[in-house]
């Protein structure tokens, strides 16, 4: 087969009146007989809406959460302590124990208002009434009157399950005891057995008070911390402790 003739197409020139002038317009048999080339406006265009989805989509996605590190607590030393010379509104920490300098006229004070937890993996201030738990034990930062603040222990703890003052938790051949002494120091007596025969209420049962009911008793102590604070008040003029 012969390709089709080229078509011719008639352009009027308008300024010769009436006269017209043949155009041959070749055409490639291999290629689409229309091809659409973007003008520069419509690439300007494309690539403006590329930009601006760009700028949305890095809106629109989350940003990832980094952890903040704590600045660690570091309480005021012993030594830097003094209600003669203590600063106005500062704050220092003694045994678990948070006191803030007050002055007024000739009076400085030393008054204690707080806690503070300061163990291996945490340090942090605490209220009044504030709790706070560790491996074994629960405290609690308690005023026991407008002189006085204490932090201790006002339970224990044995595998995150709260056991109360005085209350034994028996698990197998180990026997937990928590007990809170005079001063509210507080202790973890653990007892192991060595038979499974001293059970609650049998004949062999346990003597939780000198441990001689019941033979054969391996037995250990975990200790709690206790802090505790009282206020004083200092005349600078007179020299003297004032109540």
């Amino acid at each position: 087969m012969h390709p089709p003739p080229n078509p011719r197409r008639e352009v009027r020139n308008p300024g010769s009146g009436s006269s017209t002038c043949a155009v041959t317009v070749k055409r490639n048999p291999t290629t689409p007989s229309f091809r659409v080339h973007p003008s520069a406006a419509m690439r300007h265009s494309l690539s403006l809406v590329m930009i601006i989805v760009g700028v949305v989509s890095m809106a629109v996605a989350p940003k990832p959460i980094r952890a903040t590190p704590r600045k660690p607590f570091s309480p005021s030393k012993t030594s830097e302590v003094d209600v003669t010379n203590c600063k106005h509104g500062e704050k220092y920490y003694i045994e678990h124990i948070q006191f803030v300098c007050q002055h007024k006229y000739d009076v400085k004070a030393l008054i204690p208002n707080g806690c503070y937890v300061d163990s291996h993996n945490t340090s942090r201030t605490l209220g009044i009434n504030g709790i706070y738990r560790d491996k074994f034990f629960v405290y609690k930062c308690v005023a026991e009157n407008a002189h006085v603040v204490t932090y201790k222990a006002i339970s224990c703890l044995m595998n995150t399950f709260e056991i109360p003052l005085r209350k034994t938790l028996r698990t197998g051949k180990v026997e937990y005891y928590c007990e809170q002494g005079i001063h509210g120091h507080t202790r973890i007596d653990i007892r192991w057995y060595l038979h499974n025969l001293c059970n609650t209420g049998s004949v062999n049962q346990t003597d939780v008070n000198g441990y001689t009911a019941c033979p054969g008793i391996a037995k250990s102590t975990i200790h709690s911390k206790l802090g505790f604070g009282s206020s004083v008040h200092y005349n600078s003029t007179t020299k003297i402790l004032v109540p």
